[in-house]
């Protein structure tokens, strides 16, 4: 058992230096996934897998990719999507104006192959088609660690199979039918830039933030980790922004006096 471990923390290093921080994943989740590419690769032992990995550069990216879970869909879990339309946005759009500012600023962060930043501007086209109408504007910065995923998303061209869960309406409204695929208009496409970022590691990309999701991505994180990232968002917000998480996520008690709990349970918050 002791060798192992060794070994798994011989892999934790190995994709340390290409790149990949796994230091701050929880230990069970690593070796789940680990186990998924181990069979797949028809090897019975972590040991033999790190040999089959420092052999094989294209399986260092199929473990990226494992381990990363780019798993994202239009308008994923509704119920954010509904409040960003209903209550959020025209919240933040009524604030900008007061404060005499000509545009909102959102993070997606972990962003994946870019779902989420277009189905937030499609949600705001919905909720406050008067914002746009005036000329003011929507800036959403989509961020991930994974650089396929990030060449994937600036395409905006998206199977038709996997578009089963979008209104005919949205697929209308937003979307180019291209082939076997759907693309992203260009209007929307205009409101992302997407980054390549390391919420780990890296600096939020911008400061002084209306909005920022952050969904289904700390749940593989250690607490302390958590606690980190989540400090990170607090200071990337603006007074009064807001904070989305996933379903499943919550802050630590250790930031509850940092944030005002709007509806915990869909993972909303305001800073205070």
């Amino acid at each position: 058992m002791e060798q192992k471990w060794e070994v798994f923390n011989d892999i934790k290093a190995y994709l340390k230096g290409r790149g990949l921080h796994c230091d701050y994943y929880r230990d069970a989740y690593l070796e789940r996934r680990l186990v998924v590419r181990l069979k797949k690769c028809g090897k019975t032992s972590f040991a033999d897998y790190l040999s089959h990995l420092r052999s094989d550069p294209a399986e260092c990216q199929k473990l990226t990719d494992c381990l990363l879970v780019n798993v994202s869909s239009f308008f994923r879990d509704g119920t954010p999507f509904e409040n960003l339309q209903r209550n959020i946005f025209p919240r933040l759009s009524r604030r900008a104006a007061q404060e005499g500012r000509r545009a909102l600023r959102v993070w997606s962060a972990a962003c994946a192959t870019g779902e989420e930043p277009y189905s937030i501007a499609m949600s705001a086209h919905e909720a406050i088609p008067d914002f746009f109408a005036r000329g003011d504007k929507l800036k959403i910065v989509a961020s991930d660690i994974d650089e396929e995923s990030l060449k994937s998303a600036r395409r905006g061209e998206y199977p038709a199979k996997t578009m089963q869960g979008v209104e005919d309406r949205l697929l209308r409204k937003y979307f180019s039918r291209k082939g076997a695929s759907y693309a992203v208009m260009d209007f929307i496409r205009e409101s992302v830039h997407f980054v390549k970022n390391d919420l780990i590691g890296d600096m939020p990309p911008w400061q002084g933030l209306d909005l920022i999701l952050c969904r289904n991505m700390l749940i593989y994180i250690h607490l302390r980790m958590q606690e980190h990232i989540l400090g990170k968002l607090w200071g990337a917000l603006g007074a009064g922004g807001v904070l989305i998480l996933g379903k499943s996520e919550v802050l630590p008690g250790s930031l509850a006096e940092k944030f005002e709990e709007v509806s915990p349970q869909d993972g909303i918050y305001f800073k205070r």
